[in-house]
């Protein structure tokens, strides 16, 4: 998930807020009891003064969540990468961990405007319109991780080592 103040100004919107993101994706998963959903609570929410945690918000929007579904709190000792590496998928709204998740090789959804969208390592959502389809696909092996991703990946981390990115003002 993202932190309140990470999220950016966005013009064209794919869901309202970040609380309709998490909630339409517990209900795919509360329609698919195959498919496991473990929502990681940015690890740095619990750094910083915050009048409202995420877990507190989707606890209370989801007083009983279904049983595939799982809140990984900002204060859990759960190491991210292992999280990414034993998943099938990884859907991020405007986080860097998904960098991580493309270079670890799993396909990666994002749904949000970060700043390597469109760069094409990352399966990038523009409708929120066929997101469930998206995500069956993804999981059903029909869209994933493709050698040519690795290479735009490597291109983008390439590209920001080694040049002074346009969005950074110094």
């Amino acid at each position: 998930t993202t932190l309140g103040w990470e999220l950016p100004p966005q013009d064209n919107k794919i869901f309202s807020s970040q609380i309709e993101w998490i909630s339409r994706t517990i209900n795919y998963a509360k329609d698919r009891p195959s498919v496991k959903l473990n929502i990681r609570i940015h690890p740095s929410e619990n750094k910083f003064k915050n009048n409202q945690k995420l877990g507190d918000v989707i606890n209370s929007v989801y007083p009983s969540l279904p049983e595939n579904v799982q809140i990984i709190h900002s204060h859990e000792k759960v190491n991210s990468y292992a999280l990414i590496e034993q998943s099938d998928l990884v859907l991020i709204n405007t986080s860097t961990i998904g960098i991580e998740s493309a270079m670890l090789k799993v396909p990666t959804l994002v749904v949000g405007d970060i700043y390597y969208k469109n760069f094409g390592f990352t399966i990038d959502l523009d409708t929120s319109q066929h997101y469930d389809e998206l995500i069956d696909n993804m999981l059903d092996g029909t869209l994933k991780h493709e050698p040519h991703r690795e290479n735009l990946l490597k291109m983008y981390i390439y590209r920001i080592m080694k040049e002074k990115p346009p969005y950074f003002e110094f």
